[in-house]
């Protein structure tokens, strides 16, 4: 997948009870907008509200809306607005840290006491939303290019071994990855050779479940942003059989990767379908070099 291309909507509930024991007139509801990543042309107020961009404050009170004009002891009600979070950017991917929308919620009307007197009164609530960060997986095959060698016919022969590189990529917008995991499965006929670059990286392969796992303690924030991408390349051998002549064979099964937003606390994930010896990332194998020959 790609990173997010378009906004991210919100729909928001103001719920309301008049707990008092005398009715409150004049009611006004204000909710005040807050935070880099709002879109500020996309908020719309719900039924009879108001979205006063000057100061980024939604406002419904007693003209638009008949039900503040009069709130009886245990009425209750609602209000809304919707707003979308703006897109991912590489300008936001490279600056913003940990971002947050923040919601200051007052709601204020005037009620009378036993000897019919007013009195002024207000509610306030604050609530934060945290954004959560885009953790975005590629993976890709070359054969020609790359930091590793490869070795082989191309196109592919019949009982003949050829290699190829497997090119893993994360990217990383606002906050920090945690405990980052990929994992794919080797066909039968693919070998996972041990090779790899950089030397450094937690990348293995367990025999038993012929799984390829690549295990990341952190994905910092901005990285493929502010910073390169956090990248990975192993070598894989391909020996196909007879049966596969004329066919494209999978070189490394669906790819799943996951790990958990340390600012958001939420956890993440990605994936990417099986890739192929038809090789659409490497200038130096073009259609013929695709398919399976004898």
């Amino acid at each position: 997948t790609g990173v997010q291309t378009c906004a991210l909507p919100i729909s928001t509930v103001i719920s309301w009870v008049n707990n008092l024991t005398t009715r409150v007139v004049n009611a006004e509801v204000a909710a005040s907008l807050s935070g880099s990543m709002i879109e500020r042309s996309s908020v719309i107020a719900g039924a009879g509200g108001f979205y006063r961009s000057s100061n980024d404050t939604v406002v419904w009170d007693q003209n638009t809306r008949d039900s503040l004009a009069e709130i009886s002891p245990g009425e209750r009600g609602t209000v809304n607005f919707d707003l979308d979070v703006k897109e991912l950017t590489s300008s936001l991917g490279a600056n913003t840290r940990n971002p947050e929308i923040i919601f200051d919620i007052e709601i204020e009307g005037t009620r009378f006491s036993d000897g019919n007197v007013p009195e002024q009164i207000e509610t306030i609530v604050i609530k934060k939303m945290k954004v959560a960060s885009d953790l975005d997986f590629s993976s890709r095959i070359v054969r020609t290019v790359g930091s590793l060698e490869n070795t082989g016919p191309i196109p592919p022969k019949v009982d003949q071994t050829t290699t190829y590189t497997v090119i893993w990529s994360f990217t990383n917008s606002y906050n920090d990855v945690k405990n980052v995991r990929a994992v794919a499965q080797l066909p039968a006929y693919v070998e996972w050779e041990g090779i790899y670059s950089p030397g450094n990286e937690n990348i293995f392969f367990n025999q038993t479940t012929n799984q390829v796992i690549w295990e990341i303690d952190n994905v910092s924030a901005g990285t493929g942003f502010s910073s390169s991408p956090k990248e990975v390349a192993f070598r894989v051998a391909v020996t196909p059989s007879l049966s596969q002549v004329g066919t494209s064979p999978v070189i490394i099964q669906s790819t799943s990767a996951q790990g958990r937003d340390s600012f958001a606390d939420i956890k993440l994930s990605d994936s990417i379908g099986s890739l192929t010896t038809r090789i659409e990332t490497d200038p130096g194998v073009t259609e013929p070099g695709y398919q399976v020959v004898e």
